[in-house]
């Protein structure tokens, strides 16, 4: 208490701000989307024992449902609301820390760390962690205050190692950035960190019932998801132009700043401050621009307009603490498109958070919500009657995307490991999903549904290994009711796959595709040339990969992922092995034209003919 009692004001002040600005805008139900819908995966794993690698594969880990509270289960909406007060309180500290030595006032930093607070709404941890790091380099704490901030920053490291890889990641670089610079005895800090860090790992891994056997599964092929990211979900809003050009020069600011705040510093820890605010940028500008758009650009200007708010010592005049921070916000308000207000709404947010606090405390409120979010899901998917009953309790997975509708219609779930299929983006994911497929132990039933793909990408094509095993392994006993068919496990059909063909092309030049051998065999092509290698590799690392792109006979046009482009795509299935209309996967083309941004190059293209009886 007398360690506490000199900074109750600013605790008080930083309990008040996270009312004023808490996130959780919702009414705590799934979204109706694809988001929603792999939100509720990530519980519904974990409520059916599933590990993540073997079994279960997405950006997110064993821990991502903390990230927030969803009705989906109790519990996990329960850990998630007590887990996001705790980070959010965090945040406001960190940021009154930091406004209060540049603006002076408790009172002045805690009204500008509203808004704030509200803003760093996607990747507070990076915020918090960030700041933590600052703290330690440049000394601003210590003896037991930095003992106690090493060991806050290892456990939150440790748990975004289980919630999101490549955040984890992110908070493990502050981190060893921070022992490396910090004031002597550096030892001092290590040991809190590293044991903080360690705990959070084995407590959470084992909380969640996960396998130990599983752990090189899970960072496995949690790297896979993070490396072939940039190659395959690249997207640019034509509206926003300009943020990159503002993003440079906020990376440049907040380099200067870095600089002037290592004056009377060590020359060691000075650079440690460059280190920082480069790792934060460069994560960041990753997390924002790869898929550039309103909300991802997001994490990047309120990621450093938080990271800013570090360096609160560093101007020399008040004026110019505001000057940065006005410039900041301003290109955070212009990425996001949203009016200010929107973030300065303290009564509206605190009343939700107290309305969400005392549904979650009553357990029958908990319950009947959860069956109303579940009866939305229900309405929105238009799963016909009939389909729940030829399921029966058999185990299912569904394509490509909604795997909400598991949980909606209560069925048993065994997923393919990559469960939205969109996301096998490298060689290495389809052939686990493809595995999965023809594991006889694999899913009973595959329910697809006929859906809207986004950036204009092909169903057919995502994770073409595994289509084309659920060809092979899977028929349709009936037809589609509504915009889903129903496909049941049957004996093998296929034959082996034969070489038809093997053509020397060139990027943007139409290529021929052979006929099928015979009346019963389906034709396939492995494209090799278009993967991302040489220099392309750096651009990729740094930013994102250019764009593929597939024309069939000239005119439609789909996306088209480097990293499984060689797996094997369907182009030609005959009629009496096929789905029917609009799940079919012969694509009725005689041409096909491969593109890469308007670069030039050579292709080889090797056509495969594959019986199906």
């Amino acid at each position: 208490m007398r360690t506490l009692r000199p900074h109750a004001p600013a605790l008080l002040a930083a309990a008040l701000v996270t009312l004023a600005s808490w996130p959780v805008t919702g009414d705590m139900r799934p979204r109706l989307d694809l988001d929603g819908a792999w939100e509720i995966a990530l519980r519904q794993a974990l409520h059916d024992g599933l590990n993540f690698g073997p079994d279960v594969v997405f950006t997110y880990g064993p821990l991502g449902f903390l990230r927030e509270p969803l009705l989906v289960y109790p519990w996990s909406a329960r850990l998630g609301f007590l887990w996001g007060v705790l980070v959010q309180f965090a945040l406001c500290a960190t940021l009154i820390w930091g406004l209060r030595r540049a603006l002076g006032s408790l009172l002045v930093a805690a009204l500008v760390a509203i808004p704030l607070a509200a803003a760093i709404w996607q990747e507070p941890t990076i915020v918090i962690a960030f700041t933590a790091a600052v703290a330690l380099a440049a000394g601003r704490v210590s003896g037991r205050g930095a003992r106690a901030v090493a060991l806050g920053l290892g456990v939150l490291t440790g748990v975004e190692l289980l919630a999101k890889l490549n955040a984890g990641i992110t908070l493990a670089a502050f981190g060893v950035i921070a022992l490396l610079v910090a004031p002597r005895p550096r030892r001092a800090l290590a040991a809190p960190l590293a044991a903080g860090m360690v705990a959070a790992l084995v407590i959470g891994w084992l909380a969640t019932g996960q396998s130990l056997g599983a752990i090189d599964d899970y960072v496995v092929s949690s790297f896979q998801i993070v490396s072939g990211y940039s190659e395959a979900m690249g997207f640019q809003d034509l509206l926003t132009a300009w943020e990159r050009w503002a993003a440079l020069l906020l990376t440049g600011i907040g380099l200067a700043v870095a600089w002037r705040a290592g004056e009377g510093l060590p020359r060691r820890a000075r650079l440690g401050l460059i280190a920082l605010w480069a790792v934060l940028a460069f994560t960041t500008f990753k997390a924002g621009f790869v898929r550039h758009d309103p909300a991802h650009a997001n994490i990047f200007f309120a990621s450093l307009l938080g990271g800013i708010v570090a360096f609160g010592w560093a101007p020399h005049r008040r004026q110019t603490a505001w000057l940065l921070g006005a410039l900041f916000a301003l290109a955070m308000f212009g990425s996001a498109r949203g009016e200010l207000p929107d973030l300065v709404s303290p009564f509206t947010r605190a009343g939700r958070f107290a309305d969400q606090a005392r549904l979650l405390a009553d357990g029958k409120r908990t319950g009947a919500a959860i069956s109303a979010a579940r009866a939305a899901r229900v309405g929105f998917e238009q799963f016909d009657a009939r389909f729940v009953q030829a399921v029966g309790r058999r185990t299912v997975h569904v394509e490509p995307i909604d795997t909400g509708l598991v949980w909606a219609q209560k069925l048993r779930w065994r997923p393919l490991p990559v469960f939205q299929s969109y996301s096998a983006y490298t060689k290495d994911l389809d052939e686990r999903n493809a595995a999965a497929v023809r594991d006889p132990k694999g899913p009973d039933v595959i329910l697809r549904e006929s859906t809207i793909t986004f950036d204009n990408r092909n169903p057919a094509f995502e994770s073409p290994e595994a289509t084309r095993a659920i060809l092979c392994h899977f028929r349709a006993p009936g037809p589609p009711l509504g915009r889903w068919i129903l496909l049941e496990r049957s004996a093998p059909r296929c034959g082996p796959e034969r070489p038809l063909k093997t053509v020397e092309a060139k990027l943007g030049v139409p290529a021929a595709v052979p006929p099928a051998p015979d009346a019963s065999s389906a034709v396939f092509v492995r494209i090799d040339g278009i993967e991302v290698k040489g220099l392309e590799k750096v651009r990729t690392l740094l930013h994102r990969a250019l764009e593929r792109q597939i024309t069939f006979d000239g005119g439609r046009i789909n996306r088209l992922v480097p990293g499984t482009a060689a797996d094997g795509i369907v182009l030609r299935v005959p009629k009496a092995a096929d789905y029917p209309k609009p799940f079919t996967l012969d694509q009725a083309t005689n041409s096909i034209t491969v593109t890469k941004s308007g670069r030039r190059g050579d292709l080889r293209l090797r056509f495969y003919s594959m019986p199906i009886r």
